[in-house]
């Protein structure tokens, strides 16, 4: 680790956090993560690592016997917000998205399933996302190494704003069409 990196850790990151990230052998990897989380840490965050060595051993060319396989799990919970974010990164972080992304104990897909097909017919009609599930950085065809498990939050709250904005039109919909005369597209003004 640079030491510009070592300095800002041990400033800002916990001892137990520090601890755990040492433990990844690989040190971009590692190196990655403790940026992102000092990021994270500088947003008032809760933070807790831990490190989990996995049995999956290969051998190397002097018939040594290397454990290359780790999986580390993040939990996360952001100053001002009732969510626990919880990531299971493996080894080929960041190279591959998240194992699992779960928000309040409930995994990220099941806030990105929409069952209601006028919800759907809104969402591409006013945001031009034909599914939330093949529009998420998650998606193995969208993520990418500089992705980062702050732009996986951020977007799992601007999902989550968009749902809110189309509920509220559905509902100024249904107000509209029961209450109101048609003299003006206040749809429109709304929204």
């Amino acid at each position: 680790m640079n030491t510009i990196l070592q300095e800002q850790a041990l400033q800002i990151l916990d001892e137990d956090v520090l601890f755990e990230l040492n433990k990844i052998y690989n040190k971009s990897t590692r190196n990655r993560l403790i940026r992102e989380l000092i990021e994270l840490k500088k947003r008032n965050a809760y933070i807790h690592v831990e490190y989990i060595e996995c049995e999956n051993i290969y051998k190397n060319n002097n018939n040594n016997n290397i454990n290359l396989h780790f999986i580390i799990n993040i939990t996360i919970i952001l100053k001002d917000e009732g969510n626990v974010y919880k990531f299971e990164l493996s080894s080929d972080y960041p190279f591959r998205a998240p194992k699992k992304f779960t928000i309040n104990y409930t995994p990220y897909l099941n806030y990105l399933k929409i069952d209601s097909k006028k919800t759907m017919l809104e969402l591409k009609k006013y945001k031009g996302i034909g599914c939330l599930c093949c529009s998420s950085i998650n998606c193995a065809s969208i993520w990418s190494p500089s992705t980062d498990i702050v732009r996986c939050i951020n977007e799992f709250k601007e999902f989550k704003q968009y749902r809110r904005d189309i509920i509220n039109k559905l509902l100024a919909e249904k107000i509209t069409n029961r209450y109101l005369i048609n003299d003006i597209n206040l749809l429109e003004w709304l929204f």
